[in-house]
């Protein structure tokens, strides 16, 4: 399991990480896809805690994929993922956010945060959208990200992120 992890969360992340300067988005989010994609890392690693870490979290509930709408260098070693993350093998969805930061020598999982957008506010459980929501981030004039997200279904929504899972490199290596 610890190769998985390099395989599809350390490595991915790395590499995003390497080709592109802080402050700036991935500019290919087709490079988040696929075997070995960054995607799949983070729905593996959210999938993996949220049950524990989450109180609100659906008895038997169960991820089954996630798409990007947004992937930005944050910081030195951290990107910050958003995007829609498939529940239950039915087709609906809910938005996610995720940060990642890596070791400095960007080996290792430093930390690993996760967010699920726009929970019920009286069990906390995720939403379930169908395939026509999507994200919208926000941006300004200039056309950097402003750090906001609107959710479009009939009509648009400012998100309202909930933490979910907050992981320490402990945590993380404790999944292998």
């Amino acid at each position: 399991m610890e190769e998985w992890i390099q395989d599809n969360l350390v490595s991915p992340a790395g590499q995003l990480i390497r080709d592109t300067p802080i402050g700036d988005e991935v500019d290919d989010l087709e490079r988040l896809y696929g075997r070995n994609g960054l995607c799949l890392g983070i729905e593996w690693a959210f999938r993996s805690l949220v049950e524990c870490e989450y109180a609100p979290w659906p008895p038997e509930a169960t991820t089954d994929g996630l798409t990007a709408d947004l992937c930005i260098r944050r910081a030195h070693c951290s990107l910050e993922v958003v995007g829609m993350c498939f529940i239950d093998f039915g087709g609906e969805r809910f938005p996610l956010r995720a940060e990642l930061e890596l070791s400095d020598a960007l080996r290792s999982v430093s930390r690993f945060t996760a967010y699920i957008g726009n929970v019920d506010p009286l069990t906390g459980a995720p939403p379930r959208l169908d395939r026509e929501a999507m994200i919208l981030p926000d941006r300004d004039e200039s056309g950097r990200y402003t750090d906001t997200c609107r959710l479009l279904t009939r009509r648009p929504v400012a998100i309202e992120w909930t933490l979910a899972v907050a992981a320490t490199p402990e945590r993380i290596a404790s999944l292998s």
